[in-house]
């Protein structure tokens, strides 16, 4: 019932004799509720929702945040490329929170690639942000570091994907709406085998109403992808992005792909950094932080990434060459010193004969390592050259990496033949 014409005055004199009794806070007049007019007024805000955050909540969001807001309320997959600082973890919790008020009893469920950042969603965007407006916080019963308490029954919880990456902690109930952020940073194929199953379970709500009424539309779960650009050789492009780029395409309405770049947020941006921070970037970083463009490969990579990703499989690997072989190999090694922190990689590289008189090139041997100083990669590749595959016919290394005291370590290794039968004595 809604109430009218509440007069504490009236109820005064009506009951100021039984102050105690249980009819002393009754209303004087009532006012009937209308159910069909309830219906009407969430099925509106369910097909907008941006009327809702505006007209009700009063949050001011920019038009292409409107077509996001739009898109997944009434699509259930949606993958969102932006550029940085445009809002779009922004949006994306704005969504997760109408979501939730709309929806009775929902359970959400923010994925990022650690635990520090997932709380940075909950303490920025809710706590910092959300809770500061009188009307959202009214919606809001409770809220800690990984989860926000709705008064209707909804839940949103945030979580990393764990220390070990495949997302096993999130295993769990079943949820509804799942906004997985900076999905580029997440091994998405393997997350994705934990989030799955959990998005197959209808809200709760929903299977009520459907057994008391019958013939209620099924409800499909929400999956969010929100991300900056990366290559696209990377599995978030090859894999999600394009796939739900072809969907939408086809015109399938529950898959929707945006790209946004920094023109669409000049209100909300520092035009004056962007433009300094395009003086100083190159053009291909430049156009994949802030024009969120998906590059087909590094433009200061020696190969072109896109020509070697059929080549990323190793078929067949030897430890060493086989006895009496013929085979000839080269050994490349990339140096790294113990000071920058980075690995050292040593690569050997079969070389195969084909009828033509050329050679088709094989890696068959492949040792990344870190920490390493000069002295130990020079000793391993010594060992690798003399013990493993004699038949090396050059070792190739990278000069200025190894430095002009470490040169007559490597040069040693092919020069001086005498060490072969020293070093093989001493392994012995």
């Amino acid at each position: 019932m809604a109430y009218k014409n509440f007069s504490m005055k009236q109820l005064i004199d009506r009951h100021k004799h039984d102050k105690g009794t249980t009819f002393s806070n009754d209303p004087i007049k009532k006012q009937q509720f209308n159910k069909d007019n309830w219906r009407l007024f969430i099925a509106y805000y369910r097909w907008y929702p941006d009327r809702l955050a505006t007209d009700y909540f009063g949050l001011i969001i920019y038009p292409w945040q409107r077509l996001v807001l739009r898109a997944i309320f009434r699509g259930s997959n949606v993958d969102l490329n932006c550029s940085r600082r445009i809002g779009k973890t922004e949006i994306s919790n704005i969504a997760a929170f109408l979501f939730c008020v709309l929806y009775p009893g929902v359970e959400c469920l923010i994925v990022a690639p650690s635990e520090a950042q997932a709380q940075i969603s909950i303490s920025n965007k809710f706590k910092s942000g959300l809770m500061r407006n009188e009307n959202c916080a009214r919606e809001i019963k409770n809220i800690t570091k990984t989860e926000v308490e709705f008064k209707n029954g909804s839940i949103i919880n945030a979580k990393g994907v764990g220390a070990d990456g495949t997302g096993s902690n999130l295993l769990g109930n079943g949820k509804q709406f799942i906004l997985i952020d900076e999905a580029r940073l997440i091994d998405l194929p393997t997350v994705m085998t934990a989030i799955n199953p959990m998005l197959a379970t209808p809200r709760r709500n929903w299977g009520e109403a459907n057994e008391k009424i019958g013939n209620i539309k099924y409800e499909n779960p929400k999956l969010i992808l929100a991300s900056s650009s990366w290559y696209r050789e990377h599995t978030y492009y090859t894999d999600y992005f394009k796939m739900f780029y072809d969907e939408m395409k086809k015109g399938n309405k529950n898959y929707y792909a945006f790209s946004f770049n920094y023109k669409w947020a000049k209100k909300c941006l520092n035009y004056d950094k962007v433009l300094e921070d395009k003086r100083k970037m190159t053009k291909e970083d430049f156009e994949r932080e802030y024009g969120a463009k998906m590059l087909r490969a590094n433009a200061t990579s020696y190969f072109n990434a896109t020509a070697i990703k059929e080549a990323r499989i190793m078929t067949k690997c030897e430890i060493r060459q086989e006895p009496k072989s013929k085979d000839r190999y080269i050994i490349a090694h990339d140096v790294a010193t113990a000071e920058n922190g980075d690995n050292a990689i040593t690569y050997v590289i079969k070389l195969v004969p084909r009828a033509d008189g050329l050679f088709e090139k094989q890696i068959v041997y492949l040792r990344s390592y870190n920490g390493a100083g000069i002295d130990v990669q020079a000793e391993f590749i010594k060992y690798l050259y003399w013990e493993c595959f004699p038949n090396t016919e050059k070792i190739i290394y990278d000069e200025r990496s190894a430095r002009t005291r470490n040169n007559a370590i490597f040069f040693n290794t092919i020069q001086e033949r005498w060490y072969r039968n020293a070093y093989s004595n001493k392994r012995r």
